[in-house]
């Protein structure tokens, strides 16, 4: 598990692309989001671009069934950038995050089409309304106070999660294994 966790560190280190993010949560999505997460489906085509805002397919990075709420949730995962900076000493999300949330919410909307969940649904895809997850960046060198609240400004439509997070929540998990791994020898 530990090697699992540095090769997450090095790809984060070494700035990956989102593809190879996607490919290494897709790998190790129980250990990285939780074992509430019983099904992965990456790189979901959504073919209907009379329903799209642009006009066009798109595309789902990761979209997870979470078995205990026995419904769905997209994880749209952007690289390991910046996600704040400083506007009149006032810290505040980037442009990059604004821009991923607004795809997120043309993806709730094309999701939460009738005819869209029927199709998905013929997959063995089927949900009521998916939760939205922004997967970005590390978390910003800023106070945890205004941290908080600049999440909060955002958090009724998409939950805005760091690697930073998914790191965090490994660490716990990994520790939490040693702790019961150790009890039993």
């Amino acid at each position: 598990m530990d090697g699992i966790l540095l090769e997450f560190e090095r790809l984060l280190n070494a700035h990956a692309l989102e593809r190879e993010l996607e490919e290494f949560i897709a790998a190790h999505y129980r250990l990285m989001l939780g074992a509430r997460y019983n099904r992965i489906e990456t790189q979901l085509w959504l073919r209907f671009p009379t329903l799209d805002i642009g006009n066009r397919d798109r595309r789902l990075d990761v979209f997870l069934r979470n078995a205990v709420t026995a419904d769905w949730e997209l994880f749209e995962l952007k690289k390991n950038v910046d996600i704040t900076r400083t506007v009149r000493d006032v810290p505040v999300l980037r442009s990059e995050v604004y821009s991923a949330i607004q795809q997120l919410l043309n993806y709730k909307r094309i999701l939460n089409q009738d005819h869209v969940k029927r199709q998905l649904a013929e997959e063995g895809i089927e949900y009521c309304e998916p939760e939205m997850r922004l997967v970005i960046g590390g978390t910003p060198t800023i106070s945890q106070d205004q941290w908080r609240w600049l999440r909060s400004t955002i958090q009724g439509s998409v939950k805005l999660i760091t690697y930073d997070d998914i790191r965090r929540e490994m660490e716990e998990r990994c520790s939490l294994v040693q702790d019961i791994t150790t009890r039993r020898a």
